[in-house]
């Protein structure tokens, strides 16, 4: 694997020196962070992708693609994209991204660990803002007709409401194929499975909710983990960059506002943040407007999200994982407690998991 690594960047780059070391994240492809010194490097500090695996080519072509659609918009914050594309290493055809490293800290590091105590509301006030802000210019982007690839394709979109319902059966189908799984903390897929019929039925009577709603890009994985966010010489802390764009799709942007919500139902920070809200619409209303019916139709992306959560969780390595994470257990309850939730016709308030705009 690292002499694979090794000789991929000096494919590109043999005439500069450098260290590199892999990244944390990534399940289908391996990041790494290269970094070059000497005299007059050709850049200073990279991201390296490797995608070993030819059924996730796919995703070289979207990152492309995606950046084409948003050039010419500078307050769309995402890194550069250098080069990509397919080689040939050690006798295998290999798939490669490069890609410019953001200097900065995961949002959810950064909210954590990172602000000074006495400036911390200060620091989440404008953090706040930022992201409405950021996540909103993302969300203005609706320039997509004739971008055909996975999740780009506004014609695959147009009925939102079949995309969405397509989702949650696939996302309930898979979890009743995992039905003998022991589970974890006394939460089994068998389990899920009962909540599914009463889930199913409540979605199905708020799903008129999602008609109407304008398709644009949508970054489908809005996650603190997913956007970098940095202080500058004069101490303010602001969003550099959204990051992990596999999952990009043109829908209903208003997911990611859902998705927002969701985790930070599993944050220590979840109070601080919220007290916050009007800044975070502050910021978002700055490019786009919330619609009438997101209180309704938030709950259909939640389930949507504890559903795929507890998918994938249910379908890895149960030993690593929980050795490598011990919050896992907790993470599966929560999730579980939100379908319980829906399941039972509530809006979520049970669980104060109230809307964020």
């Amino acid at each position: 694997m690292q002499k694979t690594v090794e000789t991929m960047i000096n494919s590109h780059f043999s005439t500069d020196l450098y260290t590199y070391s892999r990244l944390e994240g990534g399940i289908s492809n391996e990041s790494y962070k290269v970094r070059f010194f000497g005299q007059n490097p050709s850049h200073e500090t990279l991201v390296f992708t490797i995608f070993r695996d030819t059924s996730d080519w796919w995703k070289i072509e979207k990152e492309s693609l995606i950046r084409d659609v948003l050039d010419g918009d500078p307050e769309v914050l995402i890194p550069k994209m250098y080069d990509g594309g397919y080689e040939l290493v050690d006798g295998n055809e290999t798939g490669f991204l490069i890609r410019e490293f953001v200097e900065g800290y995961n949002l959810d590091e950064t909210i954590e660990s990172r602000l000074m105590e006495k400036e911390r509301t200060q620091h989440i006030t404008n953090l706040a803002q930022d992201l409405g802000y950021r996540i909103g210019t993302f969300h203005r982007n609706d320039n997509l007709t004739d971008n055909e690839i996975m999740g780009l394709n506004p014609a695959y979109y147009t009925n939102w409401i079949q995309h969405v319902l397509e989702q949650v059966n696939e996302e309930s189908r898979k979890i009743f194929e995992l039905s003998n799984d022991q589970g974890i903390g006394g939460i089994s897929p068998a389990k899920i499975v009962q909540l599914l019929p009463g889930l199913h039925n409540q979605i199905g009577s708020t799903q008129t909710n999602l008609l109407g709603s304008s398709l644009s890009m949508s970054h489908g994985d809005a996650r603190f983990a997913n956007f970098i966010a940095n202080s500058g010489e004069n101490g303010i802390w602001q969003i550099k960059s959204l990051i992990d764009l596999e999952d990009v799709l043109v829908g209903d942007p208003e997911i990611d506002i859902a998705f927002i919500e969701n985790w930070l139902y599993f944050s220590s920070y979840k109070n601080e943040f919220y007290d916050q809200k009007k800044d975070f619409l502050r910021g978002y209303n700055i490019t786009r407007k919330i619609s009438p019916n997101y209180p309704q139709k938030r709950l259909i992306y939640h389930a949507l999200r504890s559903l795929s959560y507890l998918r994938t969780i249910f379908g890895l390595n149960r030993n690593n994982l929980l050795r490598n994470n011990p919050n896992i257990q907790t993470y599966v309850l929560k999730h579980f407690s939100i379908l319980q939730s829906l399941e039972r016709g509530y809006a979520l308030e049970d669980l104060n998991i109230d809307s964020i705009v």
